[in-house]
């Protein structure tokens, strides 16, 4: 019966003999040296790429600023100079200078710089007989120096005085002259007649001769 070997049986290999070896060992140094001389002569002849190329420039210029950031200490603010404060000044009021609207005459009175007199003696003509009529109308004879200025002002006293521009007439310049036939129907003649229309009216516009001629001095009309 042949001997067969067992299937688990491990089998001896002949080991190589020394010349087998040497020449192994010579060829692959051959084989390796080849190589890295091909490797060398494709690394030699390969461009650089200029994408890798930024990007290590970019990266060198990052790593700079930040050495640069981390190193450099931030030089410190100047403190602000204390400015002395100056007290602010008090605010002004606003006053409101529009005027009032005026419905009535205005009354101010005026303080006559003529001296009161005694009485009616120191006046004359027209004049006197103006003085001799204030009482009548409930005027003491401080309203004459007023009175007189007045209508000195506006016909000097002149019964027969017009106004050619507006036909003003007699001692109080009524406007129209015919208004003082209420006083009488010899307005046109008599200065008496002109006297007690114009003290009339006077007294029921503006209360006193002080108060009319104060008004005249404001609006240069009464």
């Amino acid at each position: 019966m042949a001997h067969r070997p067992h299937p688990f049986a491990v089998r001896r290999h002949r080991r190589p003999s020394h010349a087998l070896r040497i020449a192994t060992g010579l060829l692959c140094a051959a084989l390796l040296a080849a190589a890295g001389i091909g490797v060398v002569h494709l690394r030699s002849h390969k461009s650089p790429d200029p994408t890798a190329q930024i990007a290590i420039e970019e990266r060198a210029e990052r790593a700079s600023r930040g050495g640069a950031r981390t190193t450099a200490s931030p030089s410190p603010a100047p403190s602000p100079t204390p400015v002395a404060s100056t007290p602010a000044a008090p605010a002004t009021p606003r006053t409101t200078s529009a005027a009032p609207r005026r419905t009535a005459p205005q009354t101010t009175a005026a303080t006559p710089s003529a001296p009161v007199p005694a009485d009616c003696a120191a006046y004359t003509g027209n004049r006197r007989t103006g003085c001799l009529l204030l009482p009548t109308f409930g005027f003491s004879l401080r309203e004459m120096p007023a009175l007189d200025k007045l209508w000195t002002r506006e016909s000097n006293w002149n019964h027969l005085a017009r106004n050619p521009s507006s036909g003003a007439y007699g001692i109080p310049q009524a406007l129209p002259g015919s208004k003082m036939a209420t006083a009488g129907a010899d307005w046109q003649t008599n200065p008496a007649t002109q006297i007690r229309w114009g003290l009339g009216y006077i007294k029921e516009r503006y209360g006193t001769p002080t108060k009319a001629w104060a008004f005249f001095q404001a609006n240069n009309w009464y």
